[in-house]
């Protein structure tokens, strides 16, 4: 019976240390304890980890209202408004650029004539960073 309860007991231990691990590990939330919601289009999407400062860091900010900033620290690259086609699951930036999704919006693929480049949101707020007239908005 001894045998038993202890092989029960290591069972249970190591069912909730696996609960623990799993929930670290697929958090949604940012590093500003802010849950990401990717069931729906508005937020700031980062090439890099933003988490990690990196010159290279190329932002995405698609508002509510339908508009959008493309930006690098510093440095405004386009704005403008978006078109959404949920259909063919496009966002239109501008008559060169649009950007596709899958299922979510968790990540977004943006494509023009030379390149794709790859965005993954990071937060449900417009977050501006080092961005000159620009302040968080929640939209």
């Amino acid at each position: 019976m001894k045998y038993f309860k202890s092989k029960v007991l290591l069972f249970f231990i190591a069912l909730l240390l696996s609960f623990f691990i799993f929930n670290h590990y697929n958090s949604t939330a940012d590093e500003y304890g802010e849950y990401v919601d990717y069931s729906k289009l508005p937020g700031t999407y980062c090439t890099y980890d933003p988490k990690k400062y990196s010159k290279n860091n190329i932002y995405l900010v698609l508002g509510g209202q339908g508009n959008f900033i493309l930006y690098e620290q510093f440095n405004i690259l386009c704005e403008g408004t978006y078109v959404q086609n949920i259909s063919e699951r496009t966002i239109t930036l501008n008559s060169s650029c649009y950007v596709t999704y899958n299922n979510d919006y968790h990540t977004l693929k943006l494509k023009n004539a030379e390149n794709t480049v790859e965005f993954t949101k990071y937060s449900n707020v417009l977050r501006y960073i080092n961005v000159p007239d620009r302040t968080i908005t929640s939209d």
